[in-house]
Order: structure tokens, then C-alpha cells, then sequence
């Protein structure tokens, strides 16, 4: 394994379940999760804000801010920096979890930061993103669009960077069978893969900002609302717009079959991604 700092970066496009995937492997030895560190920095007026660990302020990010604080206010790109440099250098035997997932972000850390970083590119069907959206009312069709240009521009850059360095993971397949996933997951970090943890224990991390969820959250299960949320015509009118990369990815056009892929679990489980 490469020695020095090191960063696991969850990339995806937004409602794809990455604040879930990012406390399931906080809790897992040798990674440690600090939730989402762009929106941290970019937010950081708002604090003190509870943390997960359950500290105000937070003993491990206030340090790490009041050095971001000494920042100019208008560099944005470079306090990011600083915060991300900071949080993967705290601890050599702990590889740290970034789950601000936007590219953008990305590029800026791998352009700037001498720190290896592995990439997890999750994907969630894109139908389901496009009705999380309406929640906040987003226009349903132009959600789907935004799903499909975010995940298309992600695998253009990464196609640009060592196998070895980016993996796939669908959120369906992590919620159905979360052990296999996670497995997969820590081999790909070069970790032992034997034991998984998944408990979502947030006390031992340290998310500042992210979803609510991140304090709420005791277990894990696929959230199959949105086959019931989207009538037929919309559901038809999505696939149609979206169709290819819903293909891509591995992801059925009808609803029992997407249902069917949604539900084959290991074990029951508790948690829903909203």
C-alpha cells in the first residue's frame, strides 16, 4: 500500500445514498468517515453545529476550521484544500472518507494534493434520484437529465485514471447485499475484507454536514418508494429521456423487475435513504 496521507472520495451525482455509504465504511478499521468536507468548509459560518461524535464544537474539525478560518474568505478552492489536506493527514493508519461527491471537488484534490486518492463512483437508478429531487420541488425530467450528465461526466474522468484507482458501486446492489458490497469495497482499498461491520454506529465519526440521515441511521435497506411514487406515464416518460444510461448501468425498465432487484437482501434490515 502507498504510505503517506490517503483519501477515499465518494463521487456521485446528488440523492444517490452516499451519506449511508460513507457511515457504513467509517465504520469499518482502517477508514474513517468526516462526512462531507467541501460543504464543511463552504458552511463552516454556521458553526458551532452538532457533530456526529456528539461534540460542540467538534474536537476534531474545529482545530481544522480555525486553520481554514486564517484562509482568505474569496479562495474557496484553496480552504477546501486545506481542510482535505488537514483531515487525510490526521491519521497514517486510517485511510479518510470524503463523501462530498461532486466532481469538481474531486479534481481540485487530485490536481493539487500530493495524496492517494481512491475513488468510489456510486450510482443509484436514476429514476429514483429524479423523485428524491421532487421533494425539494426540482423539475422531475430535468433531475433525471442532471442524473445522467453527472454520472457521464464522472466516468469520463475517470477513465482517465488507473483501474486500480476507481470503483463502481451501485446503491442497489449495496443495500441487497451490503456484506458482499462492502467486501468488494475494502478489497479494492487494499484492506483486510474478512470481517464487515455494519452497524451504523455515526459516535466514532465525524460528519459535520451531509444528510440528516447521518444521525438517525441504524441499519440498512433499499428505499423502493419511488416505485409507487412515479405513475406509469412518468415512470415511461423517464425511461424514454434516460433510457441509455438506465441501460448502462445495469438498470431493468420495468418496475416489478427493478422491485426484485431492490428486495433481494441478506438479512432484514431498518434504514431508508431519503
Amino acid at each position: 500500500m502507498i504510505e503517506g496521507p490517503k483519501l477515499v472520495y465518494v463521487c456521485s451525482a446528488g440523492h444517490s445514498g452516499s451519506t449511508l455509504l460513507s457511515l457504513v465504511l467509517g465504520g469499518q478499521p482502517g477508514l474513517a468517515g468526516f462526512g462531507e468536507i467541501a460543504q464543511t468548509v463552504k458552511r463552516m459560518h454556521d458553526r458551532p453545529k452538532p457533530c456526529t461524535c456528539g461534540q460542540v464544537p467538534c474536537p476534531v474539525w474545529e482545530p481544522v476550521l480555525q486553520e481554514v478560518d486564517k484562509l482568505p474568505a474569496g479562495d474557496e478552492d484553496q480552504r477546501i484544500l486545506a481542510a482535505v489536506g488537514r483531515i487525510a493527514g490526521l491519521s497514517a493508519e486510517k485511510m479518510a472518507i470524503d463523501s462530498s461527491k461532486n466532481l469538481p471537488t474531486l479534481k481540485l484534490i487530485r490536481q493539487h494534493l500530493g495524496i492517494d486518492v481512491h475513488v468510489i463512483h456510486l450510482v443509484r437508478d436514476g429514476r429514483a434520484v429524479a423523485c428524491s429531487n421532487l421533494k425539494k420541488e426540482r423539475d422531475l425530467l430535468g433531475s433525471a437529465m442532471a442524473w445522467l450528465k453527472a454520472n457521464r461526466n464522472i466516468e469520463t474522468y475517470l477513465a482517465k485514471m488507473p483501474d486500480s484507482r476507481h470503483l463502481l458501486v451501485r446503491y442497489e446492489d449495496f443495500v441487497a447485499q451490503p456484506t458482499a458490497e462492502m467486501r468488494r469495497i475494502l478489497s479494492f482499498l487494499g484492506l483486510p475484507a474478512g470481517t464487515v461491520n455494519l452497524a451504523l454506529d455515526a459516535s466514532l465519526q465525524h460528519h459535520l454536514r451531509g444528510n440528516r440521515m447521518r444521525f438517525n441511521a441504524t441499519a440498512i435497506v433499499a428505499d423502493a418508494g419511488y416505485l409507487d411514487a412515479l405513475d406509469d406515464a412518468t415512470w415511461e416518460s423517464l425511461n424514454s429521456s434516460i433510457g441509455h444510461s438506465l441501460r448502462h448501468y445495469g438498470y431493468p425498465f420495468g418496475k416489478q423487475e427493478m422491485l426484485a432487484a431492490l428486495t433481494q437482501a441478506e438479512q432484514p434490515q431498518e434504514a431508508v435513504v431519503k
